[in-house]
């Protein structure tokens, strides 16, 4: 049976509307419910553990067995469950993703589970910065929303250990929310590794240290280092028209570059100068028009560039 058809199982009343996402774990659909001539909408996020034929024959590789392969899978699957009903814990909270209900499905004939998680329908953050600046309103609003959601989660005594644009959700009424408490984490932790035997996560199970970044630890260098703020993917674009000779960061040597003031420091090479723009729209058209070479920007930024100019 297809994904879809185990969800109209599972859910009769809902049906699905649209598929509005997709990432490593699997994917997010917007489906919809008719009660009383009114139309209600929902998120459903369907994660498939494992995720593919090859980790199950990289995890049998190393655990020698089926049972032992599948018990490997099983406690992800536990896992994921357990963040799932943290956030059952939290309905209610006005600044938490509300989870509406769940269900797990498991294979009988082979190792394969479908976890269906149903919860409201919001806009991701991501999705909003990549089409616009936010105003200074905006992220205030941003910052009190998750700090309440913070204050909420410190007496559950959950720590979310996640926190992104990502995971950050906004309602039809202006309000943000927190969600996705380490599920999308968890996925990432088994793909990544597909055993809990490396020495990184050997350290994580056995409460080593907290968290551990491309390599780095804080533990015993607690008096120089703490923990950010939420971060947004570090990579930047260089833009061009589609008739120009600039293919690589050696190409703009001698070429005019644009970027927005304020911004970080890029390495582009010898270029023969780099004009500043307090907005990105001038920018763009000046670019269009041959005013200038390229234009540098970040990722999010350049996404929106290339969509709309």
């Amino acid at each position: 049976m297809d994904i879809i058809s185990q969800m109209k199982k599972i859910w009769p009343d809902w049906t699905v509307v649209d598929k509005i996402g997709a990432g490593s774990y699997g994917h997010v659909y917007k489906v919809s419910r008719i009660v009383a001539d009114r139309t209600y909408y929902s998120a459903v996020k369907v994660i498939t553990v494992p995720q593919n034929e090859g980790e199950v024959k990289a995890v049998f590789a190393e655990e020698g067995s089926h049972s032992a392969t599948k018990a490997h899978f099983k406690e992800l699957v536990d896992d994921c469950i357990r963040e799932i009903t943290i956030m059952m814990d939290l309905r209610g909270a006005s600044n938490v993703v509300e989870v509406e209900d769940f269900k797990v499905i498991e294979y009988e004939n082979e190792i394969r589970w479908d976890i269906f998680i149903r919860m409201e329908y919001l806009t991701c953050l991501t999705d909003i910065i990549t089409q616009r600046k936010l105003s200074e309103k905006e992220v205030a609003k941003i910052g009190v929303d998750l700090c309440s959601a913070l204050e909420i989660c410190e007496k559950k005594q959950v720590i979310h250990r996640d926190i992104k644009p990502g995971n950050i959700f906004v309602s039809e009424f202006g309000t943000y929310k927190l969600g996705d408490f380490g599920i999308a984490r968890e996925m990432d932790r088994a793909s990544g590794t597909l055993s809990s035997r490396g020495t990184k996560d050997m350290n994580l199970n056995s409460d080593a240290c907290d968290c551990i970044w491309s390599g780095f630890t804080k533990e015993g260098r607690e008096e120089n280092y703490t923990w950010g703020i939420t971060y947004a993917a570090d990579a930047y674009f260089v833009l061009v028209q589609s008739d120009s000779d600039i293919y690589t960061i050696a190409d703009l040597n001698n070429k005019v570059v644009g970027v927005l003031e304020g911004s970080r420091q890029y390495d582009l090479g010898a270029v023969s100068g780099i004009k500043e723009y307090t907005d990105f729209a001038p920018m763009a058209n000046e670019l269009k028009a041959g005013t200038i070479d390229a234009a540098v920007v970040d990722s999010t930024i350049g996404q929106f560039i290339i969509k709309n100019y």
